[in-house]
C-alpha cells in the first residue's frame, strides 16, 4: 500500500491523516519553538541553561565545518536586523550526523538564529518532502566506500578524532543514495569502454571489418568475497567481471544468496539476481548472464552508430578451474572458443609435478621450479604457434636428463658441450631416473595437446587485479553480503578500473555534489603515483631485482628454520616424538677492518710501542701517560694487528679499563704491511732486518725499549704519507671484533681437529667453520635437518650489507668442494654415490662429543692394527683388514651411542638391492667387548664400558668401502 496518494500521508495503521490534525500538529511544534526561543531570550549569557535534550555541549568534542559556508552566514546575519552573528553567541546546537545546526543568538535582539556548519541538498526523488540532506553525511558514506570500511569502522574512527558519529540508519540511507550514483557512474564507464574496445578492433583489424564481421576477445575471471585456503567453497557472494583484452571493465554482476528486497527496489538501474545455487555455481551462470550481456551490448551499440558491422565475442580467456565455456556453449553461442591462462596453465603443471614427487625423491622443489620456468620460456618464445610449444614441451624433460639432440638454437650445450652445466639444476648435472623420465614425459605431454588453447599467451592477469581492488573497496574479513552495499562497492572498483583514482569526483558530481577541491589535488596525486608506480614495476630490471629479492627471502627463511628448528607444527603438542628443539648460532663473520679517516690521522698524535709479554700489569700507568698528551692517540706497531693490538686490547678488556683507553685511543696502525708496501723485493722484513738495511745499525732486538725508538727511527726516515698510514690503519672495536672470532675459533676448532689431521679439511677452512659459530655436532644437526641442501644453504649464508661476504665462503667452487667434504663432515660415505634405491637411514642424534672423540680414537687404532693384517679371507678371524684399512685412511661416517649394557649385539649389512640382518654375542675379550660376524664384516673393541654405560645408549657406525656396499654396525640393548 502506497504511503502517499494523492498528497495525503497514513498512519501506521493505514488510516489517512486528517487535515484538522495535521494543522493542529503544526500549530503546537511552531508554539513550542518560539517558546523556546522566548525562554532563551530572557536569560542571560551565564544563566543560560542547556537544554535537556541535548546530549552533550556545543563546546565538547570536535565538529567538521566548511569554514567559508558558516563564515558568510556569520556574515550575513540576524534574520531579523541582520547584525553580524558570533559563534560564542551560540546558545544550543543539533547534531544531524556529522553536520550541525548550531542556534546562535543575535546581540542586538531576541531573535535566536539556525546557522548550518556545511551544505545540505534534496534528494532527487524526494525534492520538496522531508528534511535537507547533508552533503558532509553523503560523501561520508561515498568515502567509507571508497576506503573499504563500513558504518562502525567509519565511527570508530570518527569518535577516535572526538567528533559526533553517524548513526547506522542515517549512514544506511547515505549509503543508498551514493551507490545510485555509483552505479550511474559505472554504467557511463563501461559504455566507453565498449566503445573505445570497439574503435581498437576496427583499427586493428581492418581485412575483419570489410567483410563487416568482428571478433572481441574478453578474459573471465569470478572472486568469492568469503576469504578462504580453497578447501570450503560456500561464500554467500561472488563478483564476477569481463575484461576486454587490452581493453577496460565492461560489465560486472554479483550474486546473493541473501539480498534485502527494499534495497534492491531502491536500485532502479542495476540487474539484481538472487540466485538460489551453490558458491561453485555462481562463476558459471554469471558467466553466462555477462557473455549474453556483452553480446546485446555491442548490439546496442552497433544500432545507436548505425553501423552495418557486426561484432561478437570470439575468445574468453578462462583459468579453467570451471565449466563455464560448457554453459557459455549451451545457453549463448557454440562459437565462442576459449584460450587458457598462462599463470593458471604454470600452476597446474606446478601441481602434477608435486603429485609425482612423492614417489620420485629427485623431484625437489628446485627441480619442479626448473621445469616450470623452462615451461614459460616455451609459452613465451612460441606465442601464435601451437606446433612450437608441442615441440618445446616435449624436449623439455629431454633437456633435463642430458638429452639434447632435439634442442634448439637455445640451448647452450650445442655451443660448448664439454664445460655446459644446468644453471638452475642441483650441482649443475642432468637428472637421473628412467622412472623419473617417463613420468616427466607424460606430464608434458598432457600439456603439449592443450597447444591450441595455450599458444595465443592469454591472460586473466587483469581480472585478478580486479579482484584485488574489490577486495580493497569490500574486504573479505567483513559481510558486505546481505545487502546492496556489496553492489555499490563492485561498481566502484569497476569505475575506478576504468576509470581511475578521480572516480570519486565523478561520483559527488552525478549525486548534486560539489566534487571537491581537495578531493580532486588528491586524487590527481594518487594517480600520477599510481602511474609512475606502474611504469617502474613493468620494467625488466624492476621484476630481475623482484625476483632476486623473492630468492634472497626465500633463502633467508630456510636458514633460519635450520637454526631454530623446530618452532612451529601442525599438532606438534599431541606428537609422540620429543621435538627439536637445539638451536645453532645465528652466523658469525670474520671482522673486516676498516682504516681511519683523513682528519684523524693528520690530528693525532702517533705512539710507537712494544709489549713485553712477561708484563702487562701497567695498564694503568700507559692509559695515564696516553690520557696525558692531551690528544687523540694512535698507536703504532711491527705486526700490531696480530699480535700487539689484540694482547694489549685483551688485557684491558680483562681490567675492565677499554671505556677509558677508548676515550683516548683513536686506532692502531700496523707498520709490517706498510713496510712490506714501501720496501718490496726484501728477504726478511723482520725489524732489526730492516733497521740494518735501511738506517745501517743494530739494537737489542729483545729490549721493548729499544724496539720502540729503532721503529720511530724507521718511520722518520721513511716518511710515509697520510694515505699510506691510513690504508694500514684500523680501528680498536675491530681488535674487539677479532678476539671475539678468535675465542669463537678456538672454541670450536678441536671438534674438527682429527679431520684435519686425516686431510678431510684443510686447516684454514676448518678454522674458518669454526670461526663463524659452527661446530661438527651442529655441522651434523644442520644435515639431518636439511640434508646437503640445507649445508650448502647455510655454509653460503650472505652478511646483510655484504654481498661478496658469506658465512664461509663465496666461491661457487669451493662451495661445491666444501659440500663434498660435507660428506665426510656429517659422517656420510663420500666414496660412494647412493642409488636411488637406497635411502641412508636418519641421521642419528649425539650425546657427547668426549665418547665420540674415544671411539673415534679406537677405531683408528683397531684400524693401523689391522692394516699389518692382509688375509683377506671370510673365514679367517682377520677377515677386517680391508674395511679397517678404510677406517684408517677414512673416518666412520657416522656414531651415534647408546647404553652397551647387553650381552647381545645386531649387526646390520646393508647394500644397494636389500638389507640382511646377522647376530652375534658379545664377548669379553682382553678388558673389551668384540663385536664379531663371522661373514664379511668387521669387528670392532670398544673400551671402557662401564664409561660409555652411563652416557651412551647405542652406537651405530657406518664404514665407506671400496667394494661399493655400506656396512652398519649397531650395538643396542638386548640385540634391539
Amino acid at each position: 500500500m502506497p504511503p502517499c496518494v494523492n498528497g495525503r500521508k497514513r498512519k501506521p495503521n493505514g488510516q489517512f491523516i486528517r487535515n484538522k490534525c495535521k494543522n493542529k500538529r503544526r500549530r503546537i511544534s511552531s508554539a513550542e519553538h518560539e517558546t523556546k526561543a522566548e525562554n532563551i531570550a530572557e536569560t542571560s549569557d551565564e544563566q543560560t541553561p542547556l537544554p535537556e535534550h541535548a546530549k552533550y555541549c556545543w563546546r565538547d568534542g570536535r565538529r567538521i565545518v566548511e569554514l567559508g559556508y558558516l563564515a558568510d552566514q556569520l556574515k550575513a546575519g540576524c534574520s531579523e536586523c541582520k547584525n553580524p552573528l558570533h559563534i560564542i553567541n551560540t546558545m544550543d546546537e543539533t547534531t544531524q550526523g556529522l553536520g550541525s545546526i548550531l542556534y546562535i543568538q543575535c546581540e542586538e535582539c531576541p531573535q535566536l538564529n539556525a546557522i548550518k556548519t556545511g551544505k545540505t541538498h534534496r534528494s532527487p526523488t524526494k525534492k520538496n518532502v522531508g528534511r535537507p540532506i547533508w552533503d558532509i553525511n553523503t560523501k561520508a558514506a561515498t568515502g567509507s566506500i571508497n576506503a573499504g570500511i563500513g558504518a562502525t569502522g567509519m565511527n570508530v574512527f570518527l569518535t577516535s578524532l572526538n567528533i559526533p558519529w553517524l548513526s547506522k540508519r542515517a549512514y544506511k540511507f547515505r549509503e543508498e543514495e551514493a551507490i545510485e550514483g555509483i552505479l550511474h557512474v559505472t554504467k557511463e564507464t563501461c559504455t566507453e569502454a565498449i566503445s573505445r574496445e570497439v574503435e581498437a578492433v576496427v583499427e586493428s583489424n581492418p581485412t575483419e571489418t570489410t567483410r563487416n564481421k568482428a571478433e572481441i576477445n574478453a578474459s573471465f575471471d569470478a572472486g568469492w568475497q568469503k576469504r578462504g585456503s580453497g578447501r570450503a567453497y560456500n561464500s554467500l557472494s561472488d563478483d564476477v567481471c569481463l575484461w576486454e583484452a587490452d581493453a577496460e571493465m565492461t560489465d560486472l554482476g554479483s550474486v546473493h544468496f541473501i539480498a534485502r528486497s527494499f534495497n534492491i527496489d531502491r536500485l532502479k538501474n542495476w540487474r539484481s539476481s538472487e540466485l538460489r545455487c551453490s558458491a561453485k555455481s555462481m562463476e558459471p551462470s554469471m558467466g553466462v548472464e555477462l557473455t549474453r550481456g556483452l553480446t546485446g551490448a555491442l548490439d546496442l551499440h552497433n544500432k545507436g552508430k548505425g553501423q552495418s558491422i557486426k561484432y561478437s565475442v570470439g575468445n574468453i580467456i578462462m583459468d579453467g578451474d570451471t565449466t563455464t565455456i560448457s554453459h557459455i556453449h549451451q545457453n549463448v553461442s557454440d562459437q565462442i572458443s576459449v584460450w587458457s591462462d598462462i599463470g593458471h596453465a604454470k600452476k597446474a603443471l606446478h601441481g602434477h609435478l608435486l603429485r609425482i614427487s612423492s614417489s620420485h625423491k629427485a623431484l625437489s622443489k628446485t627441480v619442479i621450479d626448473y621445469l616450470v620456468k623452462c615451461f614459460g620460456y616455451v609459452l613465451t618464445q612460441n606465442k601464435g604457434n601451437p606446433e612450437g610449444i608441442r615441440k618445446g614441451c616435449k624436449v623439455i624433460p629431454n633437456h633435463a636428463f642430458g638429452d639434447h639432440s632435439s634442442c634448439g638454437s637455445w640451448c647452450q650445450h650445442k655451443k660448448n658441450a664439454e664445460s655446459y652445466r644446468h644453471q638452475s639444476l642441483p650441482h649443475g648435472k642432468d637428472l637421473e631416473g628412467e622412472d623419473l623420465k617417463a613420468d616427466l614425459l607424460q606430464v608434458f605431454e598432457l600439456f603439449a595437446s592443450y597447444a591450441d588453447k595455450l599458444a595465443p599467451m592469454g591472460s586473466t592477469q587483469p581480472n585478478e587485479s580486479f579482484n584485488n581492488l574489490v577486495s580493497v573497496h569490500a574486504p573479505k574479513r567483513l559481510h558486505f553480503s546481505g545487502s546492496a552495499s556489496l553492489r555499490g562497492r563492485v561498481a566502484f572498483a569497476v569505475a575506478t578500473k576504468n576509470s581511475g583514482k578521480s572516480t570519486i569526483c565523478k561520483i559527488n558530481e552525478a549525486n548534486n555534489l560539489s566534487p571537491g577541491s581537495v578531493t580532486v589535488k588528491f586524487n590527481k596525486n594518487r594517480e600520477r603515483e599510481y602511474r609512475k608506480r606502474k611504469k617502474r614495476e613493468t620494467t625488466r630490471a624492476y621484476k630481475r631485482k623482484r625476483i632476486v629479492r623473492k630468492k634472497a627471502r626465500n633463502s633467508e627463511t630456510g636458514q633460519a628454520e635450520l637454526l631454530e628448528g623446530t618452532t612451529y607444527q601442525s599438532g606438534v603438542q599431541f606428537s609422540t616424538d620429543q621435538p627439536d628443539l637445539a638451536s645453532i648460532p645465528t652466523p658469525y663473520y670474520a671482522p673486516t677492518s676498516t682504516p681511519l679517516c683523513t682528519s684523524d690521522i693528520q690530528n693525532s698524535t702517533y705512539v710507537v710501542f712494544d709489549l713485553e709479554t712477561s708484563n702487562i700489569e701497567c695498564l694503568k700507568d700507559f692509559i695515564t701517560f696516553l690520557k696525558s698528551l692531551k690528544s687523540k692517540i694512535i698507536l703504532v706497531a711491527h705486526n700490531g694487528k696480530v699480535f700487539d693490538s689484540r694482547i694489549l686490547v685483551k688485557a684491558i678488556i680483562a681490567k675492565n679499563m677499554l671505556s677509558e683507553l677508548q676515550s683516548v685511543l683513536t686506532g692502531f696502525i700496523d707498520t709490517l704491511p706498510m713496510l712490506k708496501k714501501l720496501l718490496p723485493d726484501r728477504n726478511s722484513y723482520k725489524q732489526e732486518e730492516l733497521v740494518k738495511g735501511c738506517l745501517n745499525k743494530t739494537y737489542d732486538a729483545h729490549n721493548g725499549l729499544e724496539d720502540v725508538k729503532s721503529l720511530r727511527d724507521l718511520l722518520v726516515h721513511l716518511k710515509p704519507q697520510n694515505a699510506v698510514l691510513a690504508s694500514h690503519s684500523f680501528h680498536v672495536e675491530y681488535v674487539c671484533e677479532s678476539i671475539q672470532h678468535h675465542a669463537r675459533m678456538t672454541t670450536n676448532f678441536p671438534s674438527f681437529k682429527h679431520l684435519v689431521s686425516k686431510k678431510v679439511l684443510s686447516k684454514a677452512m676448518a678454522q674458518k667453520i669454526a670461526g663463524s659459530g659452527l661446530n661438527l655436532q651442529q655441522i651434523r644437526l644442520i644435515h639431518a635437518r636439511g640434508g646437503y641442501d640445507g649445508l650448502q644453504s647455510l655454509l653460503s649464508t650472505k652478511q646483510r650489507g655484504h654481498k661478496s661476504k658469506c658465512r664461509v665462503t663465496a666461491s661457487k667452487k669451493n662451495k661445491e668442494n666444501l659440500i663434498l667434504q660435507g660428506q665426510k663432515l656429517v659422517l656420510l660415505p663420500s666414496a660412494v654415490t647412493p642409488s636411488r634405491h637406497f635411502v641412508y637411514p636418519k641421521m642419528p642424534r649425539y650425546s657427547c662429543q668426549g665418547c665420540l672423540d674415544g671411539l673415534l680414537k679406537r677405531a683408528q687404532t683397531v684400524g693401523e692394527r689391522g692394516k699389518s693384517k692382509m688375509d683377506d679371507s671370510p673365514n679367517s678371524r682377520s677377515d677386517s683388514g680391508p674395511i679397517l684399512r678404510s677406517i684408517h685412511s677414512g673416518i666412520p661416517t657416522s656414531v651415534r651411542f647408546i647404553n652397551h649394557s647387553s650381552v647381545r649385539a645386531k649387526v646390520i649389512w646393508l647394500n644397494y638391492e636389500g638389507e640382511q640382518v646377522l647376530y652375534s654375542t658379545l664377548k669379553p675379550l682382553n678388558g673389551c667387548y668384540d663385536v664379531r660376524t663371522y661373514v664379511t664384516h668387521p669387528w670392532i673393541a670398544v673400551e671402557e664400558e662401564s664409561n660409555l654405560r652411563m652416557l651412551l645408549n647405542s652406537a651405530q657406525i657406518y664404514f665407506p668401502t671400496s667394494d661399493g656396499y655400506h656396512h652398519e654396525v649397531v650395538i643396542s640393548a638386548n640385540g634391539r
